[in-house]
């Protein structure tokens, strides 16, 4: 497709042009196609940002992929229900199971478990593929994910989400044995590098300001590595890997910021341990809780710290 950019037109990102040009496509289809070189303007390559000039010809060599199809249902072994009733389903899923599908006919998610537990979870969420969820997971992560399961409910999870209202607890085994006081918190804006943003790296301290917030509640040192109980009440993306590797500490499994390897599949010892939250429903507090999962629990015990069934805050 080759297209001459108007004058209504002018000033539009390229991504979102490229969006529009073919209905049914994500923003992330169509920065994939952007960054693996599919798309030109004026016969040159140019950043998802460019701001399009009237006159620009634009040519797309390869249509993003349509985004507005739903998960091919599908039992996921080791995905658990941990709690569920009309308006919530909450799993706990295990390291190396993708939250959602990136393809039509892709299975062994978490949201082809859900569709298949739950048929009305299809097309549910911010796109149709997100069988309801909240939020995801990273792959190499295990631990709990809430769907909503009604429009109402998914709404109301999302306000309650933006209004710092759901408090997200984690287990993170780190490298090393830390001298000082481990801070309270960690405040640093975060920044994507390398292909396609792949790579959040923290940056500097900042006292003041709408920055990423890791609360670290509590500790617990063994002989190779450091246990942290931390709490999230507003999260982006790797925010807990980015920051602990910012003090020195990257969690196992983060080979890329300096964790050691645990397999060669990208397996994390981090673990999305509880979730607090108001119902949809009811607005009463809700808490949601799953026990250490692999590969969390073995690397607890490789670095001679016990497994316990939960941790306090």
């Amino acid at each position: 497709m080759e297209t001459v950019v108007s004058k209504v037109e002018a000033g539009t990102r390229l991504e979102a042009f490229v969006r529009g040009r073919f209905p049914g496509s994500s923003l992330t289809q169509a920065r994939r196609v952007i960054d693996d070189g599919q798309v030109r303007v004026n016969d040159r390559h140019a950043p998802k940002g460019y701001r399009l000039r009237a006159g620009d010809r634009v040519r797309v060599e390869q249509a993003p992929a349509r985004a507005d199809w739903t998960p091919v249902p599908g039992a996921v072994e080791g995905v658990q229900v941990v709690y569920e009733d009309a308006e919530l389903l909450a799993v706990a899923k295990p390291a190396g199971i993708p939250s959602v599908p990136q393809r039509p006919d892709e299975i062994g998610t978490v949201a082809n478990a859900l569709v298949a537990y739950d048929a009305g979870l299809a097309g549910l969420g911010r796109t149709p593929r997100d069988a309801g969820l909240i939020s995801r997971l990273d792959h190499g992560t295990s631990g709990l994910l809430v769907a909503g399961r009604t429009r109402a409910a998914f709404a109301e999870l999302l306000r309650a989400g933006d209004a710092g209202e759901l408090h997200k607890g984690y287990l993170a085994l780190v490298e090393g044995v830390r001298r000082a006081p481990w801070p309270t918190r960690v405040r640093r804006p975060l920044e994507a590098r390398g292909p396609r943003g792949a790579t959040v790296v923290a940056g500097a301290e900042a006292g003041s300001g709408a920055v990423p917030e890791t609360r670290i509640l509590r500790t617990r040192s063994g002989t190779e590595g450091t246990l942290v109980v931390a709490e999230l009440r507003h999260g982006e993306r790797h925010q807990i890997r980015a920051h602990l590797a910012a003090l020195g500490h990257p969690i196992w499994g983060d080979v890329e910021r300096g964790g050691r390897p645990l397999g060669d599949d990208g397996r994390l010892a981090l673990h999305a341990a509880w979730l607090e939250l108001p119902h949809p429903r009811t607005g009463h507090r809700l808490r949601l809780e799953t026990p250490p999962m692999e590969p969390l629990a073995s690397a607890l015990r490789a670095a001679r710290l016990p497994v316990r069934q939960r941790e306090e805050p």
